[in-house]
């Protein structure tokens, strides 16, 4: 089986900060979080606060959207053309995505690409993250709780947060844009 990291490996971008955006334009009330989001990442930024704190303050501009999935749904169709076709085009059939994006914002996009998802837990509704963000070696735990240690043949990253997780594979892919070439865990 493979395992994907999801923003900047299939999609082109960030998809939380792309979905963001696309709420601000579509909800306007979603501007009334700024306030605190600034706050955390000023704090974010001083070390004051760890970056699951600073996600958590983040996420509270959904509590300003009345249908979270139909916004979602509305996303996706707006946005499917940042879907790398080079990187869906290796898909196969038991693939799994794993990325620290909202589980609620990925799931519409991993079941149209035919894919598991593993990713950070928040509730749609108020923004509360619902576990630990799942990054850098909190993914790689995921990946091992869901049992898919040993059985990873190429893990696809854009990042070297992804190291602990390219660890347990077989091979590691490094997406560069539109470009695969071999991860090296020895030359980072």
């Amino acid at each position: 089986m493979q395992v994907f990291d999801f923003d900047g490996t299939i999609y082109d971008g960030d998809s939380t900060v792309d979905f963001y955006k696309f709420a601000l334009r579509k909800c306007p009330a979603c501007a009334f979080a700024l306030p605190t989001q600034a706050a955390a990442a000023t704090l974010y930024i001083a070390k004051r606060i760890s970056l699951d704190q600073f996600k958590g303050r983040f996420y509270t501009f959904l509590q300003r959207i009345d249908n979270t999935d139909a916004l979602v749904a509305q996303f996706w169709d707006s946005h499917w053309h940042k879907i790398k076709k080079e990187v869906v085009s290796l898909i196969k059939p038991g693939d799994v995505v794993a990325s620290a994006s909202p589980e609620f914002l990925l799931r519409p996009a991993c079941k149209r690409l035919g894919v598991g998802l593993i990713a950070s837990k928040v509730d749609s509704n108020t923004g509360k993250l619902l576990g630990p963000n799942c990054r850098d070696k909190q993914k790689a735990q995921r990946l091992r709780e869901a049992g898919l240690e040993g059985k990873i043949e190429v893990f696809y990253t854009d990042s070297s947060a992804d190291e602990a997780c390219i660890a347990m594979s077989d091979r590691g892919v490094l997406v560069c844009g539109r470009k695969l070439s071999d991860y090296s865990l020895s030359s980072s």
